[in-house]
């Protein structure tokens, strides 16, 4: 019994006769021919009678030769084996005799004549000719046609597909967006105008850069456009505060300078804009586009925008889409003109990828209109405005990586720094509520891998989001339950894929910026109470700069500050250990009272030009001692020598940017010099740099005009100083001073001697040593009539009196109305006539603390309480120095909220002792 499979059928061959078997077996075979065969493997199949071998091909691919059965094989008789021939052997040969053969005569060697060389004939290159595209090879199909006979039939190569043009019956072909055509001057004229009529739409500026700079430092518009204006004109933020605070409100320098970047952030975007829409050249560029642009108020949203149109940037799934050619037909859906239905997809499909079905075609839609919606003027207004929502989240958790550096370093008995981020490993808090510290941490352990940092956008705001893309762009429109669905595919998309990810690049941006923002703010205002510290005159300082194994280096300075003696110590040397209780208490003995000064940056400055030319031939060593010691005396004369980066230590300072950390700190050592103000006839050119107005050309010329004449009578006299003009003279004049002491001991002058020049007498003016500006002299000298005193009293107990009682009767207002000047001007000549002739604004900050006893980490104990100085300042608490060699952290939530600033004086509390990290927990008490 025998089986036979083929396609579609199944022969048993025992039910029939051998003769009716083998005829209906080859008629079925004949027929399963006509079917689709596989030509993979050949198959014979055999019965169990004598039948003809019947041979079977089948292949993969569709069979396109008839079948032609095998001829039957003819019966022959057996044949007869042949009876094997008896072998004869054969005689053995018999060697012949080798003769040896007479040696051939060598032929002589004829020289062959030198090739003579072939000119070189250039050659001609023959032009390229562009070869012709090959088209692609016809592939055949085996069609199987209803009379069962074969039919081959070719797809066509064109790649122009037929769509019907605005949904209708007019057929157009589209084919891939093909390289514009246009020359640069069209291209150009088909932005301008779209941004032309995007500016008319909106009515020029769609918001102002008042309210942008007001929005984002949270003033009132009216006094961000007067800074603005301010800031325009020039005018500098020492100036602005003290002499135009009736236009700014009185805001503070920090104040006014965040005012100031907000503003520089405004005009980057502004010319961000410009550029971009000067260099972007695509005749698709339209008004709605152009209005996008124009609405951006963040480099982010412009970057945004900006993408598609990037030269050689990566395309997005949107700009391939449209090079299909489907943005056509994403717009009318968008405009919901036109349905699915209507667009007759099926008439899209072609082998191109992208345009293979009718999946892959609504995908391309699909990415068009997330983009059209995501990029939409509208939304990201509205996302704007969610950006701040207090219930987004920061999360962080501890990455994948970290922990397989923790398991190895464990395994191989090391240490990891991942412990500096154990506070962050599940944090979860609100963007309103996150810390500056935080967030700086945050990113830096991002940095490191050794953090993963999320931000959780929850579902009402999402909601909120897509809800407002459909009622902007499908509310009140009628759409069929496929158009319906898809659209709604297309509004999660974009926010999913788009919008989403956007907000999380705004969100820890603007929390990064705010970060860093304050991280400098929190080193400027270190920097600048270290500045004003108070000075302590007329005392003989011993200079100590500490060193272990290059020892300790000494400096005596006088009560001038001229250096008396320099010297080095080794207090620690293992070789006079026995003469080193000795050493120290003879020492100590001597020293009746010290102060511990900060010493960063000392040893920078020691190996500076300045230093070189102020100190020739000394020690650079030597030089930081001269350094510690003259910080004493005069803290802001010597830190003005040291680049304020180098000056202290602030919150993750070193993450920010230097160019902006510098501008900042730069701006708070000119605010603090000309606060405390200098005296032009005596004050160094490297302090007079630092002054309002004043640069170093400038500086040059005034030190060599004061060098010629030898002093400055007048504050007018900076007038005639080579490019110092008015803008420079308004700008610095309240910040100098002309003190008469000063000139008598330089040039013997006295109030009556004269200085000429290009027919200008100078004569000395009491006001000029007061912080009065010039543009109020003639306010001052009739206040002074009014209070019936001389100019020569300013400075003086007497006219300190007569201000008092003459305000005791009066106000600021009554008399800025008696004079028809602002209150403010009227306040500051008020506080300059009430100021004596010593007068030291750093006076009003706390003096240096000074100690008569040693004490040690190891004699504290919990509960004790102690005296210090504030080092350092941050967003979490304050470092106190207890003079204990190591800074007790006040945590913010101890400080009974108090503001700390450097320098500042306090009692404190020790509450926790650890001596393996040397950690000192600290409370306010006072």
């Amino acid at each position: 019994m025998g089986h036979v499979s083929f396609p579609l059928m199944f022969i048993n061959v025992e039910k029939e006769p051998i003769k009716t078997r083998k005829r209906n077996l080859k008629s079925n075979l004949l027929n399963t021919m006509d079917l689709p065969m596989k030509r993979k493997r050949t198959t014979v199949v055999k019965t169990e009678q004598n039948f003809s071998d019947i041979e079977i091909i089948s292949s993969e691919e569709d069979a396109s030769d008839e079948y032609v059965p095998s001829p039957k094989k003819r019966k022959t008789a057996p044949k007869v084996k042949k009876e094997p021939k008896a072998k004869i052997p054969k005689e053995p040969k018999v060697p012949k005799p080798k003769v040896p053969k007479a040696p051939k005569e060598p032929k002589p060697k004829v020289p062959k004549a030198p090739k003579e060389p072939k000119p070189k004939v250039p050659k001609v290159l023959k032009p390229k000719v562009p070869k012709e595209p090959k088209l692609k090879a016809v592939r055949k199909k085996t069609i199987k046609s209803e009379n069962t006979e074969l039919v081959t039939a070719e797809n066509s190569t064109d790649y122009e597909i037929p769509i019907l043009d605005e949904f209708g019956n007019n057929s157009k072909a589209i084919t891939s967006q093909p390289r514009s055509t246009k020359s640069d001057a069209e291209l150009e004229k088909i932005v301008s105008g779209a941004v032309a009529r995007a500016r008319k739409s909106i009515g020029g500026q769609p918001w102002s850069d008042a309210q942008a700079v007001a929005e984002s430092s949270q003033v009132p518009v009216q006094v961000a456009e007067n800074v603005i204006d301010l800031l325009k004109q020039d005018c500098t933020i020492p100036f602005i505060v003290r002499y135009r605070k009736q236009v700014t409100g009185g805001l503070q320098a920090e104040k006014l300078r965040e005012i100031q970047e907000s503003y520089e952030e405004v005009k980057l975007v502004h010319r961000k804009v410009d550029t971009i829409l000067k260099t972007i050249k695509d005749e698709k560029f339209d008004e709605t586009i152009a209005t996008s642009f124009l609405c951006a108020k963040s480099l982010e949203e412009v970057e945004l925008l900006y993408a598609p149109f990037k030269p050689g940037g990566k395309r997005t799934l949107a700009e391939r889409s449209k090079e299909l050619g489907l943005e056509t037909i994403a717009l009318r859906l968008l405009e919901t003109k036109s349905s699915l239905r209507e667009a007759n997809l099926s008439s899209l499909i072609k082998p191109q990828k992208g345009l293979q079905s009718e999946q892959e075609i609504l995908s391309g839609i699909q990415h068009i209109i997330a983009d059209k919606v995501s990029k939409d003027s509208r939304v990201l207004d509205f996302i704007r405005g969610k950006l701040r929502n207090s219930q987004i989240r920061v999360l962080s958790a501890k990455s994948a990586n970290a922990e397989k550096a923790d398991r190895q370093a464990f395994v191989e008995g090391k240490s990891t720094q991942s412990f500096k981020y154990e506070n962050y490993y599940q944090l979860n808090i609100s963007i309103s509520h996150i810390a500056s510290h935080q967030v700086m941490a945050l990113n830096r352990g991002e940095k490191q891998k050794v953090l993963k940092v999320k931000i959780q956008i929850p579902f009402n705001v999402k909601n909120d989001i897509t809800n407002y893309i459909w009622n902007c762009f499908f509310s009140g429109k009628h759409l069929d339950p496929e158009t319906l669905n898809f659209i709604k595919q297309c509004v999660e998309d974009s926010f999913e894929r788009l919008i989403e990810p956007y907000m999380t690049r705004q969100i820890r941006s603007e929390l990064t910026k705010k970060a860093e923002k304050e991280s400098i703010n929190v080193f400027g205002a270190n920097v600048r109470s270290l500045l004003l510290t108070p000075p302590v005159r007329g005392k003989t300082v011993l200079g100590i700069d500490p060193g272990f194994v290059h020892g300790c280096k000494i400096a005596t300075v006088s009560s001038k500050g001229e250096v008396l003696c320099t010297d080095v110590i080794y207090p620690h040397s293992k070789r006079k250990q026995s003469f080193q209780t000795t050493d120290e208490e003879k020492v100590l003995s001597m020293i009746s009272e010290y102060n511990i000064v900060n010493e960063n940056g000392a040893s920078i400055y020691s190996v500076t030009k300045e230093a070189e030319a102020e100190l020739p031939g000394m020690d650079p060593n030597l030089r930081s001692a001269v350094s510690i010691a003259r910080r004493l005396q005069d803290p802001l004369l010597e830190y003005v020598k040291i680049e304020p980066k180098h000056l202290g230590v602030g919150m993750y300072q070193h993450d920010v940017s230097e160019s902006q950390l510098k501008k900042a700190l730069d701006g708070i050592v000119e605010e603090c010099v000309s606060f405390v103000g200098v005296d032009l006839n005596v004050c160094s050119e490297l302090l007079l740099r630092k002054i309002s107005g004043l640069n170093a050309a400038r500086v040059k010329q005034i030190v060599e005009y004061r060098t010629k004449n030898s002093c400055f009578v007048n504050r007018q006299q900076l007038m005639e100083i080579k490019g110092l003009g008015q803008k420079s003279f308004e700008q610095c004049a309240g910040f100098v001073k002309i003190l008469p002491e000063t000139c008598s001991m330089l040039s013997s002058v006295s109030e009556s001697q004269t200085k000429k020049k290009a027919k200008t007498t100078y004569v000395l003016d009491p006001l000029d040593r007061t912080i009065i500006h010039p543009e109020s002299y003639d306010t001052a000298q009739r206040f002074l009539e009014e209070l019936k005193a001389n100019p020569q009293d300013i400075g003086q107990p007497s006219l300190v009196n007569k201000v008092n009682r003459y305000m005791q009767f009066t106000n600021l207002e009554s008399v800025a109305s008696q004079f028809s000047v602002p209150v403010a001007v009227i306040q500051l000549i008020v506080d300059a006539f009430r100021q004596l002739q010593d007068y030291d604004i750093r006076k009003e900050f706390d003096q240096p603390l000074f100690r008569t006893s040693i004490q040690t980490f190891s004699d504290l104990q919990t509960s004790q309480e102690l005296t210090g100085r504030v080092n350092n300042t941050t967003a979490f608490g304050a470092f106190v120095d207890c003079g204990v060699g190591t800074n007790g952290l006040i945590h913010s939530s101890k400080m009974k909220g108090r503001k700390l600033n450097v320098g500042d004086r306090v009692k404190v509390k020790v509450l926790e002792i650890n001596g393996a990290k040397k950690r000192l927990g600290l409370e306010l008490i006072l």
